[in-house]
């Protein structure tokens, strides 16, 4: 501004709507009983460009004490603040990096060790003592070396998906799908699981519903969400997967059990890969917490969301969790 154009006009001209009612009560009141009020402002210039200022406002007394005029004395703190800024979002890349490198070393060293770990003691006491085992023994050692083997396999494909996600060489691929078609030709193991542990897996899905995604990371989103579902419930339980179009035109997929639910402590920390929400399935089955974590990066590249609603009564009776997430392929981050 001119000096020409400040004279006589109140300070609210340099007000960008951006300081509440309540910061400016508390400034006057401080002003006016005699104190310096000290703060920041996010203003804006004459051009409309906001910027911030740090600014000291004062009281002036005559010689009678009483306040006649107030004193401002402000400086353009802007490029501190962005500097500021910076750093604080570098710092919070950094804390994320380190988050992920903890969580993959300690998916190496400790779940991945342990898996194979027991493979190892199971083979070895098969291969020394197998001639004293009767023949349900023997069946049943193999039943836990394969479903051992099973889980780090699923381990080690999180793994990898999840480090090339990281390092940014995944190629995202999105093609036009049909959901009936796209379930049919799903993963089997996840309904020889569900076989397994007794558990009804039924479907409501939109008549033709189609979608644009990625074919693979779809897969691999319903592959851990139906797997954790199958996990976390009981024998005779069920598992309902729903997929229809939102009123915003998303399609929204929906997998509900009737498992044994879980604490609010655990549902709030549930996509953070820095979190460790990891605990056994029904069955003792083991987890890691890696597959929602890749979920959820996996959604966001479809410009979509995650998340889960748990009715949790602390007794495990069956009140069961929901997770829902949306594909949103108009908004989807391109590599």
């Amino acid at each position: 501004y001119e000096y020409s154009e400040l004279i006589g006009q109140n300070t609210r001209i340099f007000s960008s709507g951006n300081t509440t009612k309540e910061e400016y009560k508390n400034l006057w009141e401080t002003i006016e009983s005699g104190k310096t009020w000290k703060g920041e402002f996010l203003n804006k210039k004459k051009n409309g460009e906001l910027y911030w200022e740090d600014a000291i406002i004062s009281p002036i007394n005559n010689g009678d004490g009483e306040i006649v005029n107030y004193m401002a004395i402000k400086q353009d703190i802007t490029k501190l603040k962005e500097a500021t800024n910076e750093i604080i979002s570098k710092n919070q890349e950094l804390k994320e990096i380190n988050a992920t490198k903890d969580k993959f070393f300690s998916i190496i060293s400790h779940d991945l060790r342990s898996s194979l770990s027991s493979i190892l003691s199971l083979s070895e006491l098969l291969t020394d003592k197998a001639y004293s085992f009767s023949a349900e023994e023997l069946k049943t050692f193999g039943q836990s070396i394969n479903q051992t083997a099973d889980s780090t396999y699923k381990l080690l494909e999180n793994l990898l998906e999840w480090s090339r996600l990281q390092r940014g060489i995944i190629t995202f691929n999105p093609e036009l799908i049909n959901i009936s078609d796209f379930l049919n030709s799903c993963d089997h193991s996840i309904i020889e699981k569900a076989k397994n542990k007794h558990i009804k897996l039924d479907m409501k899905i939109t008549k033709d519903l189609t979608l644009y995604a990625d074919v693979n990371m779809l897969r691999t989103i319903m592959r851990n969400l139906i797997s954790n579902a199958i996990k976390f419930t009981k024998s005779d339980g069920l598992i309902l997967i729903e997929i229809s179009k939102s009123e915003r035109g998303e399609t929204l997929f929906a997998i509900r059990d009737n498992g044994i639910g879980m604490p609010p402590e655990i549902l709030d920390k549930l996509f953070n890969v820095a979190e460790n929400t990891c605990r056994p399935g029904t069955e003792n089955e083991p987890s890691t917490g890696l597959g929602l974590v890749l979920c959820k990066e996996f959604i966001e590249k479809h410009g979509g969301k995650i998340w889960a609603e748990s009715d949790y009564d602390g007794k495990s009776r069956g009140k069961g969790s929901t997770f829902y997430f949306t594909i949103n392929s108009r908004e989807a981050v391109y590599f």
